[in-house]
């Protein structure tokens, strides 16, 4: 956990360090939950234009966790990439239709919340 908040700094200190790396924070099933909070919000900070779609994808999957919090934090950082434009050109509105797709989720009243 200590070596995530490090990582977590040195990514908002020199941006694009572990851009290449990105697949070392997907969120494993084993982790414990707050090393998946943190795995899933650097996810977030590696967004560019070419990892992106992957990144997305991984944090759509993420969305359905039976962890309530995992999911609130799974949408907010698919909204943080959108924000940020760093997903390259059409990634917005990708995210912005998923975003809309789970609104349609009634089944998880977190993630519509979440969502809107």
């Amino acid at each position: 956990y200590v070596l995530l908040k490090y990582v977590d700094q040195l990514i908002d200190l020199c941006p694009g360090i572990f851009d290449d790396e990105y697949r070392v924070f997907y969120v494993r099933y084993h982790d414990q939950s707050h090393i998946k909070h943190s795995k899933v919000r650097i996810l977030a900070k590696l967004a560019n234009p070419d990892n992106a779609p992957d990144i997305v994808a991984e944090l759509g999957e993420l969305v359905a966790n039976v962890d309530e919090m995992m999911g609130r934090i799974a949408v907010q950082s698919m909204a943080s990439i959108a924000m940020h434009d760093s997903g390259g050109q059409g990634a917005v509105e990708s995210i912005a239709r998923r975003l809309v797709e789970m609104l349609d989720l009634h089944g998880i009243p977190h993630i519509s919340s979440e969502a809107a």
